[in-house]
């Protein structure tokens, strides 16, 4: 997408493209200029997400030997305590649970 805009015509008869999808806009009926002022709104939000997602990565701290120690122990007492069950094992729920459902 070209995001280059000519503000200046090059000669007195020419139309910049700005003006000329303004003109065109405004030439739509009202509720089509709803949708794409909507369409725009919901572009701008998701672009702002992406850029706030963007920076939080960019602010987030990898992770101290300490706290993956703390995190591998924690993952540890949980399956020594049998809260947790292996890949093998979900699949296989999942499996048999898609099976009943069928």
């Amino acid at each position: 997408m070209n995001t280059t805009m000519h503000s200046q015509a090059t000669s007195p008869n020419a139309i910049s493209t700005v003006d000329a999808l303004w003109t065109l806009i405004q030439s739509q009926t009202k509720a089509v200029r709803k949708a794409l002022a909507k369409r725009i709104l919901d572009e701008e939000a998701k672009l702002d997400d992406s850029q706030k997602s963007a920076k939080a990565r960019q602010k987030a701290k990898p992770y101290t030997l300490e706290e993956l120690n703390a995190r591998i122990d924690c993952a540890e007492a949980d399956i020594a305590a049998g809260r947790v069950i292996s890949r093998a094992e979900a699949s296989e729920r999942m499996k048999n649970h898609i099976n009943q459902h069928l």
